[in-house]
């Protein structure tokens, strides 16, 4: 009722305001509008609204675009299909293509020098192909960024330490796309080892970078303490710990304030939406996993306040809890990944996948995945709902901690064969893949499925049709 009483005031205006109008909207409020009269359908069809919405897009870095090619050159039914790939993934990814339906339709292999070693391949050579398509961050026993153009290292992270390496890593864009936010975890092996989280900002242009901050996080006596590390504008938030006890590292960018959170159990997941903490954790009681949301300034400035060290997160309520009846998965695993919505501003989408991975002679393998919608405006408080969710009566792997469920549903395992695999449907779609040498780490783009992972000599990209 409220968007028909919208569209009978907006009769009164002429199309050339129209237009400007719906330029500002989202891309499910124009197909909303579209759908109550003729000629408003006729105006949100035109190449004018769609070439504002994919810019849009462009801007908040959820296309993948060749750098010679442009926006402006494409027709109507051209951009269409660039908005359906992003929130759909490519064709070839549908289930009516089969198994072996993948069709890598542009490759990218790049050379870097890449020092060989004992397991290069089974815990180094980690790639992250940045949202712009025109570079890869590469971390081996260096921590470079690569001009995918040129196949040419343009930065190489030069720390403050004579032994140290970074363990994790994340990014964003920045200023149009001519910078990047990078987030390094790093462990430094000198006597007094310690654990650090750094930000830098890379100039793309220069290839120089500029540290913005350097705190320390909570030390262990273990050599690989970092598990995940998350930003999501002014925050930035990292897992440190081992399979039997984790803290949460909360950093906020704009004051440099941080803290050490203790989490009530082992595993935990997270992950962040605007403003916001998402973490996923499985119960001291039997056959529960609970998910809760906390607000990252309220949880930074009450933690600090209190001037400890560590604080029990249990001391801060969160805005949103609930429990999942777990009982019938025996021996758990788990992942959680939430990702920004392109079709509704100030939204986002999170999955969490659930699967069996010992089964009891009396029981039977399963695997669940369920889909949140989450809300995050400004001016109101968050909101989170299940929306859907798919059982399926077999095990499927769960994607290390490197990897990621897309924005689509689709993950990518290397357990038990190559393949990529979506369970958001009643039966679950399987795809083969080939990537020949390939190393533990692959990092799938979440919108685009751009497949980009590292073999002994080269760095591969891989996008599908």
């Amino acid at each position: 009722m409220a968007l028909e009483s919208s569209s009978n005031e907006l009769q009164i205006l002429n199309d050339d305001v129209l237009l400007k109008i719906f330029s500002f909207c989202d891309i499910a409020t124009v197909v909303a509008i579209s759908e109550t009269t003729r000629h408003f359908h006729t105006l949100a069809s035109s190449r004018q609204v769609w070439l504002s919405l994919i810019r849009e897009l462009h801007q908040r870095n959820f296309l993948h675009l060749e750098r010679e090619k442009g926006l402006e050159d494409l027709t109507k039914p051209e951009l269409v299909a660039l908005a359906k790939r992003v929130v759909f993934g490519p064709r070839s990814f549908s289930s009516e293509s089969g198994k072996d339906g993948l069709k890598v339709t542009r490759q990218i292999i790049l050379k870097p020098t890449i020092p060989l070693g004992p397991g290069i391949l089974d815990w180094e050579n980690e790639t992250l192909l940045l949202p712009n398509s025109d570079f890869v961050l590469f971390r081996h026993l260096h921590f470079e960024c690569i001009d995918v153009a040129s196949d040419k290292v343009i930065w190489r992270h030069t720390g403050h330490w004579s032994g140290y390496k970074v363990q994790v890593f994340t990014a964003e864009l920045v200023d149009e796309g001519t910078a990047a936010i990078i987030v390094a975890g790093i462990r430094t092996y000198e006597r007094d080892r310690q654990n650090f989280v750094e930000v830098l900002r890379l100039d793309f242009e220069t290839g120089t970078s500029t540290s913005l901050l350097l705190r320390n996080a909570p030390n262990t006596d273990f050599d690989n303490p970092f598990r995940r590390l998350r930003m999501s504008g002014d925050f930035v938030v990292a897992t440190i710990g081992s399979r039997q006890s984790a803290t949460i590292f909360v950093l906020q960018l704009s004051t440099g304030l941080c803290c050490t959170v203790d989490v009530p159990a082992q595993p935990v997941d997270i992950d962040l939406v605007p403003g916001h903490l998402i973490m996923l954790w499985d119960s001291d009681e039997f056959g529960e996993l609970h998910l809760g949301v906390w607000g990252l300034h309220n949880l930074i400035q009450s933690a600090t306040s209190t001037g400890a060290i560590r604080t029990p997160i249990s001391t801060f309520p969160p805005i949103h809890s609930e429990t999942m009846d777990v009982s019938n998965f025996p021996g758990l695993s788990f992942r959680m990944s939430c990702h920004p919505s392109p079709l509704h501003t100030d939204s986002s989408r999170l999955w969490v996948l659930i699967s069996t991975t010992s089964v009891p002679s009396n029981g039977s393998p399963r695997t669940l995945l369920r889909k949140y919608h989450v809300t995050h405006p400004r001016s109101r408080a968050i909101s989170i709902r299940s929306v859907a969710q798919w059982e399926h009566a077999d095990s499927f792997p769960i994607p290390t901690e490197s990897s990621e469920i897309s924005y689509g549903g689709w993950v990518e395992t290397y357990y038990g064969g190559q393949h990529f695999y979506s369970l958001a449907s009643d039966e679950p779609c399987i795809k083969n893949l080939d990537l020949p040498n390939r190393g533990d780490f692959t990092h799938l783009s979440p919108y685009s499925l751009a497949l980009t992972y590292s073999t002994y000599d080269s760095v591969v990209i891989n996008y599908y049709e």
